[in-house]
């Protein structure tokens, strides 16, 4: 055998060596047998903390308008803010979410995600400068 076969035969033998390493690398791992997974579930789980959440009402802030005390102004919108017991989650976002502030027990699941009942304000008392048609 020459030198530069050898050589060659040496270049193939990495050459394949090294996609085989690599095809290894991709392949998706190995399923575990039917009976694993529903042991490694509850500890999946365990690590995950569920919260209680709502959206806040919101609504169009008119030109003359100014949002309430209890409303933050977010853009054009009057936002309700979270109430007592709950967090303010994902900044000055619209919509609005309001998480508690304690998990809840272990195995609870969150109810469904729930919005807050919008109320109007009361309108402005009309105003009395003087009787009509007098």
């Amino acid at each position: 055998m020459g030198l530069h076969r050898k050589l060659a035969l040496i270049m193939a033998t990495a050459a394949l060596s090294w996609s085989v390493s690599l095809w290894a690398q991709q392949s998706p791992p190995a399923k575990p047998s039917p009976g694993a997974p529903a042991q490694q579930q509850p500890a999946a789980r365990q690590g995950t903390a569920y919260y209680e959440r709502y959206e806040a009402s919101q609504r169009q802030r008119l030109r003359r308008e100014t949002c309430g005390r209890d409303e933050d102004t977010v853009a054009q919108y009057c936002v309700k803010k979270c109430q007592k017991g709950y967090i303010l989650v994902g900044g000055n976002t619209l919509p609005r979410q309001c998480r508690g502030e304690k998990a809840l027990p272990p195995g609870q699941l969150p109810q469904p995600y729930a919005r807050q009942p919008a109320q109007k304000p009361a309108p402005p008392p009309p105003s009395r400068k003087g009787a009509p048609g007098a």
